[in-house]
Formats: structure tokens, sequence, C-alpha cells
């Protein structure tokens, strides 16, 4: 859903809250007032928009009748839970040695830093 998807559906729901029964001057009427005007203000607000339009079950199904249908075949996401391809299954550690031979460091995570060898204070290089 883009910018002017989710603005479109936004005014959609805020004439449509006397039928999902909101009264007019319900506070979720006035944050829709706002968000709607702000966003079409040009402000970045997309995200406070979402939470409010999803954070209520009567708008939340209203929305979701309102997205615009996507085709995974046609490189869409789709709506759902979709796994990625593939096997989960946990990968080796990569392990770091010290160059003098005496002292080997497994790395489990990515990003996690290598430590110098604690017995010679060198740098360990990849194994």
């Amino acid at each position: 859903m883009d910018r002017s998807e989710l603005l479109d559906a936004a005014r959609s729901i805020r004439e449509a809250l006397p039928e999902l029964g909101y009264t007019a001057d319900a506070p979720v009427a006035t944050r829709l007032d706002d968000l709607i005007g702000r966003m079409a203000g040009g402000e970045a607000v997309e995200n406070d928009l979402f939470e409010v339009l999803t954070a209520h079950e009567p708008l939340r199904r209203r929305l979701d009748e309102l997205l615009p249908d996507v085709d995974p075949e046609k490189g869409g996401g789709g709506q759902g839970f979709h796994e990625l391809p593939g096997h989960g299954e946990p990968v080796d550690a990569q392990y770091f040695v010290c160059p003098l031979g005496d002292y080997r460091y497994p790395v489990l995570e990515v990003g996690e830093a290598v430590p110098p060898c604690p017995v010679h204070r060198v740098p360990l290089v990849a194994e």
C-alpha cells in the first residue's frame, strides 16, 4: 500500500465511522482528522495513521476490505505469512585462530567482535 492508497483508505474509513459504530466526536475520529490533515499536508505520518487504522477491529476489517489485492505471482507481497525459502537450519560457527597456533575462537553471531589472542595479544585470523 503506497502513501496515496493509505490516505484514500483513511478518508474512506473516516467517512464510514458512523456505520462502523463510532460517534462523530469519538477520539478515533479526532485522531483520524488530525493525521489525515497532516498527511495531506506532506508530513510523514503513515506509521501513526496505519496504527490508528489497525487499533480497533471494525477499522481493521474495513481497511482489509480497502486494501488493494496483491498478486504474489506478479511480484507483489501478498498478505499473510510466507515462510522463507530453504531450510531454517543453524549454520556452523566460523572459527578464528591465533597465527602462532595455540588458540581458537568461535564466532557464533553475525557482527560479533573477534578478540585478540589472550596469550600472545595478536589479532586472530579466519580459519
